[in-house]
């Protein structure tokens, strides 16, 4: 079910605690409630710091996003920020291009379930 967002999951830990501390933009922690009020990549880094310390640990992170995004399904809107927001940042080397792949990958992952189940209703 997580093929996509597997490998993504590894190395979560390291680089945000390494961006945390050496990336003095990011250090702000404004707390975004949901991925819905996500406007930004900060907002992005953020919510995945978010995630990171309730879980108090990076390993099951792609999980836990997966199951906020299977009970609170994404409006069109903010699917449209999320699209730009990754075609902005998807190539960046750093934590804005891991950050926004994280949570596209998990996006996209739940879509394909969800057009899954559907065709196979019919």
């Amino acid at each position: 079910m997580y093929p996509i967002i597997f490998g993504v999951t590894i190395t979560t830990s390291a680089i945000l605690i390494m961006y945390t501390f050496l990336d003095k933009k990011y250090r702000y922690n404004k707390s975004i409630g949901s991925i819905e009020k996500i406007e930004t990549i900060a907002d992005v880094i953020n919510y995945l710091k978010k995630i990171e310390s309730e879980e108090h640990s990076t390993e099951n992170m792609t999980e836990r996003i997966y199951s906020i995004l299977q009970e609170n399904p994404l409006s069109e809107e903010s699917l449209i920020k999320l699209s730009k927001l990754h075609k902005t940042y998807a190539k960046h080397n750093g934590i804005e291009g891991y950050a926004i792949n994280m949570l596209w990958s998990c996006i996209v992952s739940v879509n394909i379930t969800n057009i899954t189940t559907v065709n196979d209703m019919n």
